[in-house]
């Protein structure tokens, strides 16, 4: 009997080692134990993804399984089946799953900067550097908008496959990548894009942009006009350095625009018609409408330039047009350039030379003060410099800019003799531009309008 029942415990002692030898290769190394069958079972609960770091407030481990950016990028283009399926990975415990499913979305505004600036190839590489925390149906969905916005529209659709808004899928970012591949426009953003993700305004301009393009080339001047402008005020505020190229390039494209819009009696902005009387002159044009309209700021070069006006003269009886916004400067100093604005809406554009390093444009609000043709140049305790010396740094027009207080300021926009240093910062504190420029500027800017200057 006592054979018997050792027989029966050797039996149970071998069964039960086996048995738990079967659950420890089931669940791998053992570490993870019921909740990751849990996750293994349900790899579509939203916690896919690769985290090759989660932000420190939260604690979590470095998970052992990050996705390669090359996962989500691939060298040929696998399926969508195929990237979701490298994807799923990913373990974290139940526990902290909304601790990550919050956490791990957070895009900085550099690898946002860089959806906009960059092609797909420099951007893949930013986010390989600085995006691998996030899921990666995201990092599928913003490699895909970049393939889309260069017009690699079904490389975009390989890597956006069939994702769908959700936890790791945000719906705005969603919607904007539906319309880089050929959707409508979706609901406007505008309105709420202080409080919107850094991706959702990196996308938000790059299909502004794209539309502007468009309407440029399809001649719909208004159209292009206000887009271009909204682009680049989007760009001067975002909160990543501005691209100097791509805003010269969206400030040329507006200039273009703007020609046939701002700049011309048919567009459709807001101003008031008048009648040339006998006798009338610009002068005395402008002087009656000042006088009828006192909050507005004109001059006569202004209504020349918009009415097209060629020559000092002009005939009873013709209809000019005004406009009745209130004309500004903004001088953005990082971007190094310099807008003509119309109430909100940017009029033209100019690449400008800043301060150099030793004596940096003050930013701060400033308004026209004296303007001067052939400027003599006035240094602090030394000789004046005529003008027409190759010592005087003022080129062919002066434009100073007084304090709010009505005090002088010794800087202003002048032209250059030296052309290629515009677009450096090179110049004693002024803002220089190439002397065509500063001369159409010199025409069309009136005393006592706002310069802004920031940053």
């Amino acid at each position: 009997m006592r054979a018997i029942v050792l027989l029966i415990l050797g039996v149970v002692v071998v069964a039960l080692a086996l048995k738990l030898q079967g659950r420890e290769s089931w669940f791998g190394d053992g570490s993870f134990g019921a909740e990751t069958k849990v996750l293994e079972q349900e790899p579509d609960d939203g916690l896919a993804g690769s985290f090759a770091q989660a932000p420190e407030a939260f604690a979590t481990p470095a998970q052992p399984n990050s996705v390669p950016l090359e996962a989500v990028v691939p060298k040929s283009q696998p399926r969508a089946d195929d990237l979701r399926a490298q994807s799923a990975d990913v373990q974290a415990p139940a526990s902290n799953s909304s601790t990550l499913r919050a956490g791990v979305q957070v895009v900085s505004a550099s690898l946002a900067a860089n959806l906009l600036h960059a092609g797909p190839q420099q951007f893949a590489a930013a986010l390989d550097a600085e995006g691998r925390h996030l899921a990666a149906e995201r990092q599928r969905l913003l490699m895909a908008f970049s393939e889309a916005m260069v017009g690699q529209v079904q490389r975009a659709l390989d890597l956006a496959g069939d994702l769908q808004p959700g936890e790791m899928v945000p719906s705005d970012e969603f919607m904007l990548l539906q319309e880089a591949l050929g959707g409508e426009r979706g609901t406007p953003l505008e309105a709420s894009m202080a409080g919107r993700a850094h991706t959702v305004r990196a996308m938000w301009i790059s299909l502004r942009a794209r539309d502007a393009q468009r309407a440029l080339e399809e001649r719909q001047w208004e159209s292009a006009a206000g887009t271009f402008s909204e682009v680049i005020l989007a760009e001067l505020n975002a909160p990543w350095s501005s691209d100097q190229n791509l805003l010269a390039h969206w400030g040329s494209g507006l200039n273009e625009a703007q020609a046939n819009h701002r700049w011309s009696p048919n567009g459709s902005w807001p101003g008031q018609s008048v009648t040339v009387r006998s006798g009338d002159s610009l002068s005395l044009i402008r002087s009656r409408f000042v006088k009828e309209h006192p909050d507005t700021l004109l001059c006569t070069g202004m209504i020349a330039r918009i009415n097209a006006l060629e020559g000092p003269y002009l005939h009873a009886g013709v209809q000019l047009r005004i406009p009745t916004e209130r004309v500004s400067m903004l001088v953005d100093l990082e971007a190094r350039m310099a807008f003509y604005m119309f109430g909100d809406e940017i009029a033209q554009a100019w690449v400008v030379g800043i301060g150099a390093p030793e004596s940096s444009t003050r930013p701060g609000e400033y308004v026209v003060g004296e303007l001067t043709k052939n400027p003599i140049w006035f240094r602090q305790g030394k000789a004046p410099v005529p003008f027409g010396d190759p010592e005087n740094e003022l080129g062919t027009r002066w434009i100073g800019w007084n304090l709010p207080s009505g005090a002088g300021s010794h800087l202003g926009f002048h032209g250059t003799w030296e052309p290629e240093g515009v677009g450096s910062a090179v110049s004693d504190g002024c803002i220089r531009m190439v002397n065509s420029d500063v001369e159409e500027l010199f025409k069309i800017l009136p005393r006592g309008a706002r310069i802004l200057v920031q940053p």
